[in-house]
């Protein structure tokens, strides 16, 4: 067993099942999401009809769809017809309610649990804000914040971390 995990969908249990890709399914607002990919892919699309269809999907193939839609140019995502800038705390914020509402997931919860202690890093993602919706900086951040969640939870002791990383990537 290594001293990191490398959060990723081929990677072995708990990396796998700690991924965006994984189908731990959770809702939002009252809209039924399949995986986190599906909602972050979501994101990219304005019309909430097609926000919802994207949510529906299983990640593959909402990341071939969310790969058709251009963001990057005005830096605005979608969350149920309302516009987030890329870069603004507000989008922050929603992440972090999505990630709670993932953390509600039992399959994830018992991954969240099986990564003990270990530090997260995710060497799939972009590090840039202006590239990606999540990068990989973002992503460890929840990963840690619902681990801490569940072990506060579970009353054990907080997880030893490496730096904590409070502000967001330029």
């Amino acid at each position: 067993m290594g001293l990191f995990i490398n959060v990723h969908s081929k990677g072995i249990y708990p990396s796998n099942a700690l991924s965006n890709s994984y189908p731990h399914s959770f809702r939002l607002d009252g809209i039924p999401i399949k995986s986190m990919e599906s909602f972050l892919q979501s994101l990219k699309f304005s019309d909430p009809v097609q926000q919802v269809a994207v949510c529906h999907m299983d990640a593959r193939n909402a990341i071939e769809q969310g790969h058709l839609q251009q963001w990057q140019e005005d830096g605005l995502l979608y969350w149920q017809g309302i516009a987030f800038s890329r870069y603004g705390k507000e989008y922050q914020s929603l992440l972090d309610r999505a990630y709670d509402a993932l953390g509600r997931n039992p399959r994830f919860i018992k991954a969240l649990q099986d990564s003990g202690i270990r530090p997260f890093f995710h060497t799939a993602s972009k590090i840039s804000r202006r590239r990606s919706i999540l990068t990989n900086r973002e992503f460890c951040r929840q990963l840690r914040r619902q681990r801490q969640h569940v072990r506060k939870l579970s009353a054990l002791p907080p997880c030893p971390e490496l730096e904590e990383y409070d502000e967001y990537d330029e």
